[in-house]
């Protein structure tokens, strides 16, 4: 067997389709056929109207149709005059095409999906930001609170140690009360261990 080209498989595809809509229209029962009608949109008594309209001018078209036959067969024709074109075949309703909303339907999200992706590519992408470098008082500050956590435990010597260093970098932080509650706890414990130690 031939392989197929992708129209070919298209065409089969979309006849299979119509096969099973035509089914599914022709198990239908009248009733189910109206309201699928105004489900639609359509309005069924106005499309009874057209139809009844129709119809009943179709007597009256045969028999115009059948007259100008029997004139043009019956008359007698000049010789050489040309024949008679035969009249346009009257006009019937319009074919109106199976409407398929899902292909509008996934037309529409496929189009706000592109959209969405155009957006989201030509958005820059979010500033890294850094935080500003600490200042002088910043550090200086850590290492106080660092005494201060050295001096509750009773380490005199890396709470002097810590405060000397926050002194170097921020001295204006030496006149905090924190700080000099440190510096009198600490000269204190000096001079207690001094004392104790003896001469």
């Amino acid at each position: 067997m031939a392989k197929r080209t992708a129209k070919e498989l298209w065409d089969a595809l979309d006849k299979a389709t119509l096969d099973a809509e035509l089914e599914s229209e022709l198990a239908m029962t009248p009733e189910e056929r109206r309201q699928e009608l105004v489900k639609e949109g359509y309005d069924v008594d106005e499309l009874d109207a057209e139809a009844d309209a129709f119809f009943a001018s179709l007597p009256a078209k045969v028999a115009a149709a059948a007259a100008t036959a029997a004139s043009s067969t019956t008359g007698p024709e000049a010789p050489g005059a040309p024949p008679e074109p035969a009249p346009p075949a009257p006009k019937l309703a319009p074919v109106v095409p199976i409407r398929r909303p899902w292909r509008l339907v996934a037309f529409s999200v496929a189009a706000c999906v592109a959209l969405f992706l155009m957006v989201k590519a030509a958005q820059p992408p979010p500033p890294v930001g850094h935080p500003p470098a600490p200042t002088d008082r910043d550090l200086a500050e850590v290492g106080r609170d660092i005494a201060e956590a050295r001096c509750t435990l009773k380490d005199w010597a890396t709470c002097k140690a810590n405060l000397d260093d926050a002194a170097k970098i921020d001295p204006d932080g030496e006149s905090e009360p924190r700080v000099q509650k440190m510096r009198g706890e600490i000269a204190a414990a000096m001079a207690g261990h001094m004392v104790d130690a003896g001469p």
